[in-house]
């Protein structure tokens, strides 16, 4: 058990790491100026609301183990002084969910746009094919109940990567703590121009998150997008590198069709950015451990609980869930939602054939073929 203190507490963010950690048997205390529904009827249901509004130094003590600093936190907090005068460790968000996931895979989903929507779909194809993963979204979506779940059972953890700093006392870009082992780039242009004054200083921060991505490591990214083009096939950093862009499609009676050898197959996502969505979605999912004709079989029911599951061979097998589980429902996030060529009650098809993909494992699943088949393959 750990005893953990969070410094504005309120967070979207914030509060979700501070309902899991307690859920996992830790003592939670935490301060914040303002907190607001949903976050706090969630933390009053956990006995973690504080009583009182505002900080506190009295609450810092030597019995606290790590102090976790939340974005809304400024660098002359009480708090933080308090914390810092005693020499108590003192984590930012994605530092702590770094280190508390150490031991699992991680997959980054980064990029100036689209993370959001990439990540809900992989938790949709994860989810119709009865797959735990742990996760963490960077801002509510409608397709999940919670932006964060962390169990001690699961292998990976999908993760959001945002560019932006950490803490009031971090400047580094929150994905560079996480150093995955699979990372996708959907893509750049200039954001944050309070933080980073030129495109070319915004542009060196996903330079710095290539090199971040172990040694030996998977980087999916936008081959439509020239500049992230040019960046990634020019680094000399050693990871294996494979472009995506959208796939070949047509669109009829105001529905898109994928174009696959079988015949068309109808989507309800559209547009060109949604489908390169849709494409690097289907190579995460495979490097997860699902093929592609699993990824194209997700017509996940609305509603169905993301429950925690062990891994099935080679990957994942079935084993019962828990009901206060995450939920997953048919929403545009998730690129999926029921239009009229869908059975009732069910989404559409959210796939891509690629001829020539076949499964490929990750980390320490035996007897796994890691070979590549594919010629182009608030805080």
């Amino acid at each position: 058990m750990m005893r953990l203190h969070f410094i504005a507490i309120g967070g979207s963010a914030m509060h979700s790491l501070a309902l899991q950690m307690k859920r996992m048997g830790n003592e939670i205390t935490g301060s914040d100026d303002a907190i607001f529904n949903p976050s706090k009827a969630k933390l009053k249901a956990a006995d973690i609301l504080p009583e009182t509004l505002g900080w506190f130094p009295e609450k810092i003590t030597n019995k606290i183990d790590v102090v976790i600093l939340g974005m809304h936190a400024k660098i002359n907090n009480p708090e933080l002084l308090k914390a810092q005068s005693l020499e108590l460790k003192i984590q930012s968000y994605p530092e702590f969910l770094a280190k508390i996931s150490q031991e699992k895979t991680k997959v980054v989903i980064a990029g100036s746009h689209g993370k959001t929507t990439i990540t809900a779909m992989i938790l949709h194809v994860l989810n119709y094919h009865d797959i735990s993963t742990d996760f963490m979204l960077g801002a509510p979506v409608s397709a999940v109940t919670e932006t964060l779940f962390v169990s001690k059972e699961n292998d990976f953890i999908l993760l959001e990567g945002d560019e932006y700093l950490s803490s009031a006392i971090d400047s580094q870009p929150k994905f560079l703590w996480y150093q995955p082992e699979i990372a996708l780039i959907s893509g750049i242009a200039w954001d944050h121009i309070n933080v980073f004054p030129t495109f070319e200083t915004y542009v060196s921060q996903f330079e710095k998150f290539i090199f971040s991505i172990r040694e030996g490591g998977v980087l999916l990214y936008n081959q439509e997008d020239l500049v992230l083009k040019d960046l990634v096939e020019n680094s000399p950093h050693t990871v294996k590198k494979i472009p995506y862009g959208a796939p070949a499609h047509y669109i009829e009676n105001g529905i898109t069709f994928l174009d696959t050898s079988e015949g068309g197959l109808p989507l309800s996502v559209f547009g060109e950015h949604n489908l390169m969505n849709l494409s690097g979605a289907q190579w995460i999912s495979q490097l997860m451990g699902l093929d592609a004709v699993e990824f194209y079989d997700a017509k996940a029911r609305c509603g169905e609980p993301i429950r925690s599951r062990q891994s099935r061979s080679p990957h994942y097998r079935r084993a019962e869930g828990d009901d206060k589980q995450p939920h997953l429902a048919c929403t545009k996030e998730s690129g999926c939602s029921p239009n009229k060529m869908s059975t009732p009650g069910a989404c559409c098809h959210a796939v891509w054939f690629q001829e020539h993909q076949r499964r490929v494992c990750w980390g320490s699943h035996g007897g796994c073929d890691t070979g590549f088949h594919n010629d182009h393959p608030r805080w």
